[in-house]
């Protein structure tokens, strides 16, 4: 195999996998449409989702924003294990972890990093939780258009791949052709 086929060959590879990425990489749209995902947008094990009250925004007319809130109940309430592990967080995660010990729950936040492409808040009690998660249209929109625009390089790449094996093999014909002439 060539060298540039090679190459061309391997860049193939990375767009499969950034688009594998972008399937299996769960997106803050994929989390905040599932109240059953509170444990996945906090990253803790909790109690299953018994029951729940869901609203968004997904019916509106102008906003660049998909808004999420629930009020999921546990099938039991949150394990010792759990509770503790939320302590930690407090202290050694302050940034995202703080308790309400009036109120009587823990608060999980992210506001997006350095993209800014979504907020999360989750108030957990003992029995319950409390969503809200914002998340911007755009989310991917990036990573997306990126990849299209990548793609549509490599289909060019290809093409001037094949012309010039193409090419190379008329001239290569035409070449023994004229030898055999000789």
């Amino acid at each position: 195999m060539k060298k540039s086929t090679k190459i061309y060959s391997w860049a193939w590879a990375v767009a499969l996998v950034i688009i594998i990425g972008l399937v299996v990489w769960p997106s803050h749209h994929e989390l905040a449409r599932d109240p059953k995902k509170v444990g996945a947008i906090v990253n803790l094990r909790l109690p299953d989702i018994a029951n729940y009250e869901y609203e968004d925004n997904l019916d509106r007319g102008a906003s660049r924003w998909d808004c999420y809130s629930y009020h999921a109940f546990f099938a039991e309430n949150i394990s010792e294990e759990c509770i503790a592990e939320m302590e930690r967080r407090c202290v050694e995660d302050s940034e995202h972890w703080s308790k309400n010990e009036a109120e009587g729950y823990y608060l999980f936040t992210d506001y997006g990093g350095v993209d800014g492409l979504y907020e999360v808040g989750c108030a957990i009690y003992e029995d319950q939780a409390h969503v809200g998660y914002i998340v911007s249209e755009d989310e991917g929109i990036f990573v997306i258009a990126i990849l299209g625009i990548y793609i549509q390089i490599l289909l060019i790449w290809g093409f001037a791949l094949l012309v010039i094996a193409i090419v190379q093999k008329r001239v290569m014909k035409q070449l023994k052709q004229e030898k055999l002439n000789k």
